[in-house]
């Protein structure tokens, strides 16, 4: 095994629960039903594509398991994120998702198999997280777009408003 492929991989499972993990608790601080369904709606993305990321790195016999370091980092970001009203929130969400890209871009041209399920899960959740907070930015409601990525599994966790 290939150290860079496993570090990669394991990069890329760390970075959802990171994810998982901020959405989560932004949710948690969050006022506005609408906001936080949308929050709760991201989380569950994020942790869509965390099990994603587990399946190539099960497929590739690589170890991955959720760390405390990685969600103190998820609670940390999150924190840094509660202080930005909504719309610089979903700029600097929008923003972050460009350094994951280029993660999964990298992890594409050495994993074995590109066409892995989990990597175009992983590719395709940076893109629709990327509009999702371009679209909340811009004052527009970005939930559908999240709803849309969701397997039914994760839609019927969604708070009654948001399925």
């Amino acid at each position: 095994m290939e150290p860079r492929l496993a570090d990669l991989v394991r990069r890329a499972h760390a970075g959802e629960v990171l994810g998982a993990t901020l959405f989560q608790r932004l949710a948690e601080a969050e006022r506005d039903p609408a906001r936080r369904e949308r929050l709760l709606a991201a989380a569950m993305l994020e942790e869509q594509t965390g099990e994603a990321a587990a399946e190539l790195a099960r497929d590739l016999g690589i170890e991955v398991a959720p760390s405390d370091e990685d969600r103190a980092a998820g609670r940390g970001a999150a924190d840094a994120l509660a202080v930005l009203d909504w719309s610089e929130q979903m700029r600097t969400v929008a923003a972050a998702t460009g350094s994951y890209r280029e993660l999964y871009e990298e992890l594409a041209s050495v994993v074995p198999d590109p066409h892995h399920p989990a990597m175009a899960a992983l590719i395709r959740h940076e893109q629709v997280l990327n509009t999702f907070a371009m679209t909340e930015a811009d004052g527009r409601d970005g939930l559908d777009v999240l709803h849309d990525e969701l397997a039914e599994r994760y839609r019927a966790r969604l708070p009654d408003g948001a399925t």
